[in-house]
């Protein structure tokens, strides 16, 4: 394949449409879009990866509070079961 053909295989997957944006629009300004696409897909990435981090951060947040919820909540049962076990 010659470095052209490459271009083209290369342009029609990454707009996913068998080459025909490039047919359209010209090879220059297809590489050009298809590189600014690219770096879009990057920085959502990017961004979905650090969104994801602060939710799993908060999710463990609620975890430990939970835990601790239910550990105050047996403490206090047993200490009402003695409270009346002596009434």
């Amino acid at each position: 394949m010659t470095a052209e053909q490459l271009l083209s295989e290369l342009l029609a997957f990454v707009y996913g449409d068998g080459g025909h944006y490039e047919h359209e629009h010209g090879a220059e300004k297809a590489t050009w879009d298809a590189m600014k696409k690219v770096l879009k897909l990057r920085t959502a990435k990017g961004e979905l990866i650090e969104t994801m981090e602060i939710l799993m951060s908060d999710i463990k947040t609620m975890l430990v509070k939970d835990r601790e919820r239910r550990t105050l909540l047996a403490h206090t049962e047993v200490i009402m079961n003695k409270a009346a076990e002596t009434w």
